[in-house]
């Protein structure tokens, strides 16, 4: 029987920028074309890190902390945000 081996565990720590899905109730599915998303990861254990969320809505900023970990298979995550709510993604590339 072949031994496993456990999944690459990527350094995630840096800021991180991209487009940003959602669902909220009422509204409904969006893309947010008018909310800039930039994340920052300050820290990583293993599977797990922390930083902020810097959401910019219409010229204004707010931050957000949140705690995630990256899951066994290594490319999916799961983040919970200090002021409540939750995501879930996949790492797509280097």
């Amino acid at each position: 029987m072949a031994e496993k081996t456990a999944p690459y565990i990527p350094n995630l720590t840096g800021t991180w920028t991209g487009p940003m899905q959602g669902y909220d109730q009422g509204t409904g599915f969006s893309d947010y074309p008018a909310l800039g998303v930039k994340m920052t990861i300050t820290e990583q254990k293993g599977r797990i890190f922390a930083g902020h969320i810097m959401f910019t809505i219409n010229g204004t900023e707010s931050a957000s902390g949140f705690a995630g970990a990256i899951g066994r298979d290594g490319r999916t995550l799961s983040i919970s945000e200090e002021a409540g709510g939750y995501c879930s993604g996949e790492i797509v590339a280097d």
